[in-house]
Parts: C-alpha cells; structure tokens; sequence
C-alpha cells in the first residue's frame, strides 16, 4: 500500500474537499483523519462530517473484503484466498475463534497491522453472517473514529490557541506538517511494536 506523504497530505484535503478526503481515508484512514480533523479546528471543515466519513472510510471497504471472502466461498475460488498467503491451517483457526469469540477475534484482527484484510476476507471466508460483522464492525469503527477525530481536532485546538497567543500564525502550517509527520512515526512506530511483540 502506498502511503501519502505527510507534506502533501493537508494540502490536498483543504484544495479538494470532502470527496478526495473520503477516498484518502480508504487508503490511509488514521492519517487523514487526524489531519482533517485538524483544520475542522481552524474552520476548514466541519468536524461531525470529518467523523462520518472516516467511519465510512473504513466500513465500506470493510464489507466490500468481506463480500470478496463470501463470493470465493461460494465459488470455491482457493486461489483468491491463498493470494494473502492465508492457508487451511490459519482458515481453521479463524472459523474456531469466530463461533466462541468472534469479537474478540474481529478486535485483534482490525487492531493488528497487516491483518485487517486478511482477516475480515476470512470472516467472509468461513461463513460469518453479513449481520453480525457489519454491525460489530461499525462499532469497532466508530469507536476508532471517535479517537482519530478528537486527537485530531484537540490537537488542531491547542496549537491555533498557542500560535494566537504567541503571536506565531505564520507559522501554523508548518506546526501542522510537523504534527502530520510526528502522527505519522507515531502510527509506524506502534505498527512496529505491535509486529515485534508478534514474532517474539
């Protein structure tokens, strides 16, 4: 997955508005939210909307993956699966934990990096219901919406109330971009200790 970079990715959220914003967080959800939510404090966007559409943002692709594990389900198309590197052992285990622990196995999937598509194409994969994911899933998501919009926008609150009071306005887009890219290392490093812990 290609990530946006951190200097471009402001810029083309204020220039294109919601739409291009929507589809950014398709790709990379936290990032974009975190910087919308951002200017949604100096006034550029509208807060709720921001949360809405990182909550779709992340829904609708959710359920398109698990369409795409039903459909290769049905068709007994193996190879669509075996393309995530997911073999009949991890299937196995997937299908054990969802019938005793399906939101807690959906929690670890989703908070895991790498595994959210993978996973969720398996739950398509072995038979979970389109129910029971779809709303389990979209309070995960608004929940983690919930959490990327107000770090967002407190964060976009306290730095404008800090510049005003210094005198320093100039300076917010700088002070934004610098806040993106520390986001940015914040994500990847919590990705990294996440993976680490996996292996070890």
């Amino acid at each position: 997955m290609n990530i946006p970079s951190t200097a471009d990715i402001l810029p083309i959220v204020l220039s294109h508005g919601y739409l291009i914003m929507f589809l950014l967080m398709c790709i990379e959800g936290p990032l974009v939210a975190f910087a919308a939510s951002f200017a949604a404090a100096l006034g550029y966007f509208d807060v709720w909307i921001v949360g809405v559409l990182f909550v779709l943002g992340n829904q609708i692709p959710d359920v398109i993956i698990f369409e795409v594990g039903r459909y290769a389900r049905k068709r007994k198309i193996h190879k669509l699966i075996s393309f995530f590197r997911v073999d009949e052992k991890k299937i196995k285990w997937v299908e054990k934990n969802t019938k005793k622990h399906f939101v807690k196995t959906l929690l670890i999937t989703k908070s895991i990096p790498s595994l959210p598509t993978p996973g969720i194409l398996l739950f398509g994969y072995t038979g979970i219901s389109l129910k029971r994911f779809f709303w389990a899933d979209l309070i995960y998501n608004v929940f983690y919406s919930i959490f990327w919009v107000s770090f967002g926008f407190y964060s976009g609150m306290a730095a404008n109330a800090s510049l005003k009071y210094f005198r320093l306005g100039e300076y917010l887009p700088i002070i934004a971009l610098v806040l993106l890219a520390l986001v940015y290392l914040l994500i990847r490093w919590s990705y990294s200790i996440v993976l680490k812990m996996l292996k070890d």
